[in-house]
């Protein structure tokens, strides 16, 4: 379809239209898939991010083959931990010791601390002795994270 426009030219009107219009609808079909495309990978790497840097501790009291306590912490988060302060709780609800050591763990790493490192007497370091009368270690981190100890040998893939 032509029409006659002032001063004699003819213009093919519809067919550019309809020509316009589905190119608007396919730029915009286009544009709003990469922006959601876009906006769900940065909301995947915010959270990634998020679980990496996320501090995680775990705290194991354990019986070595020597008969001796074991205290192994595992940093399972994504970010370097400085615990500064400790408590060792007896089972009477007593507090056998606390103070501000500091120990550093990577992301990943793990730390062995000695019970007498913890305030631990000598005559309690025997695994006997140790787990009849510890009830837990809490350790405290400089990110105020508070993490308290199980009675349990981690998994091997763990330690």
């Amino acid at each position: 379809m032509t029409y006659e426009l002032r001063g004699g030219a003819t213009v093919v009107i519809i067919p550019i239209l309809s020509m316009l219009a589905v190119m608007l609808v396919a730029v915009a079909v286009v544009m709003s898939k990469a922006s959601m495309e876009l906006m769900e990978t940065s909301r995947e790497e915010a959270y990634s991010r998020g679980v990496e840097a996320r501090e995680e501790l775990a705290v194991y009291l354990y019986n070595t083959t020597a008969n001796q306590s074991t205290i192994l912490v595992l940093n399972k988060g994504g970010t370097h931990v400085n615990v500064d302060y400790f408590a060792v709780i007896m089972k009477a609800g007593d507090l056998l010791s606390q103070g501000g050591r500091r120990f550093e763990i990577r992301p990943g790493g793990s730390l062995n601390i000695k019970p007498e490192d913890l305030g631990i007497p000598s005559e309690m370091i025997n695994w006997d002795a140790f787990s009849s009368q510890i009830a837990q270690v809490i350790l405290h981190t400089e990110n105020g994270g508070v993490y308290t100890s199980d009675y349990q040998r981690p998994e091997i893939d763990e330690a």
